[in-house]
This record gives structure tokens, sequence and C-alpha cells, in this order.
């Protein structure tokens, strides 16, 4: 094509047609702007596409975190639930004046084992500083404030129901931080009542075996330590602020999580 081009220039100029070759000129010229323009038009059509599929694979990864959300929100919710089943063993045994009488105490279920009566106080008290906080999935959020990407987010009332949902977790952590005291007091206070043994026994796998006289040794110990109860109502507060938190939490997930497959309909329909 090139060669052709410069066969027809070499005429003109062997004919002396200087005017028809400045126009040829200026037509070969435009051209090869032309050319230039649809280039760099194709070039910006490829980046915009790169940068949307981008955006696409943001909130996929979205969608991906927050059922990795809503599914730790149940378990632990059902997991302080639990937890305050063997709180509540604690404080009836104490508001009963330290007698078994009476008390219908809970079973507690450790690694496939069920233990009941005294066994299940024991247990209780041995787990009496459990709790799981909530944790948010926080990777693609992280990614996309770290790399700047969080611009590529079009949808402006989507983008501040996203920021919305995880700068909230960092008033939950503060929470959790301010609860960890509580939860220090309780095991410092357990850990003189139970025996080494028991307090990382239990954690053997093996299942839980006392002699009567043991069971009555430890409840002695628990009468030393008045401070047990209101450090067991403040662990029972926890979960129950905890249960309410993930409630909340669920259906904010899921609020979001609506938005953000909408919002991926829309970009790929």
């Amino acid at each position: 094509m090139l060669k052709f081009f410069r066969q027809i220039r070499k005429q003109l100029m062997e004919q002396n047609k200087v005017r028809t070759y400045i126009l040829y000129a200026v037509g070969e010229i435009l051209l090869v702007v032309i050319g230039i323009l649809i280039a760099l038009q194709v070039n910006n059509w490829n980046e915009g596409r790169k940068l949307s599929d981008l955006e696409i694979s943001y909130y996929e990864s979205f969608v991906e975190d927050l059922q990795s959300d809503s599914l730790e929100y149940v378990f632990k919710i059902e997991n302080a639930r639990y937890n305050n089943t063997k709180i509540l063993n604690i404080l009836d045994f104490i508001n009963n004046d330290y007698d078994m009488d009476d008390i219908s105490m809970r079973t507690v279920n450790w690694r496939g084992d069920d233990y009941e009566g005294k066994q299940a106080l024991v247990m209780s008290l041995a787990q009496a500083g459990f709790v799981q906080f909530l944790q948010v999935n926080d990777n693609t959020i992280t990614d996309i404030r770290s790399t700047g990407n969080i611009k590529l987010l079009g949808n402006e009332e989507l983008k501040d129901q996203i920021l919305f949902y995880y700068n909230r977790d960092n008033v939950l952590n503060q929470w959790w931080e301010s609860y960890l005291p509580v939860r220090t007091d309780i095991d410092n206070v357990v850990n003189g009542i139970l025996p080494p043994d028991l307090r990382v026994g239990y954690l053997s796998g093996e299942p839980l075996s006392l002699s009567e006289d043991r069971l009555e040794e430890i409840i002695i110990r628990m009468k030393k330590y008045p401070e047990l109860e209101q450090l067991a109502i403040g662990m029972y507060h926890i979960h129950w602020r905890l249960i309410w938190n993930g409630e909340g939490r669920i259906q904010d997930a899921t609020e979001l999580l609506e938005s953000v497959r909408r919002e991926i309909q829309h970009l790929t329909d």
C-alpha cells in the first residue's frame, strides 16, 4: 500500500501537478490522523472495558464477602446464645446459695459429650470466658481502599452504602475491646477456682471425669470468689450485646448484598 502511494506521488511530481499533489498530501495526512484517532478511540474503549470489568469483579468480591459475613454472624449468634446457657448455670447455682438442689442445670455439650448436673457446672465454669466477637470479612474493602480503586465504583449511592457498612465495623471493634477486661477478669477468677488440669484438660478432648470429692472442692472454691457473680452477669450482657449487634449486621449485610447484586445486573445487561 505504501509503495502504491509513493508511485502516485512520483507521477504527480513528474507531471508537475503541484496543486494536485498538495491536495493529495493533505488527504494522506487526514487519513493518517483519522487512523490515529480511531486507534486512540479503540484503545480508550478497551481501557474503559477493562475498568468496567474490574468494577464488576469488585462487586462480585463484595458479594462473596457479604455472604461469608452473614454465615459468620449466624454462627456467632448461636454460639453466644449457647455460651449464655453456661453463664446461667453459674448464676443459678450462686443464686441458689451454691446448692445443686432444686436446680435444673442446663446440659453442656463439649466435643460430642453431654455433661449434666455438677459436671455441667464445672464445664460452664471452664468455659465462662468463652466469647467470639463479630468480625467482618474486609478483604475486598481493604484492597479497594489501599489501591485507590474505590473511585471505580460508579454508583455513588451504593458506594456510600458500602462505606457505611464497613465503617461501622470500627465502632464494633471499639466495643469489643472495651469488653476484654471482663473476659480477662472472669478467666482469672476461674483460674483460681478450677485446678490447672481442668483449665487445660478439657481442651484435650478427653471426657470430663471427676470424683464427688473433687466436685465438692471446686464448689467450696467458688464461694471464695464472690466477684464471680458480677463478672458472670457482665459476660451475660456481652453475649446479648453480641446477639443484638449480630442480628442487626445480618440485616445490613442482606440489604447491601441485594444492592450490590442489582448493580452487577445493571452493569452486565
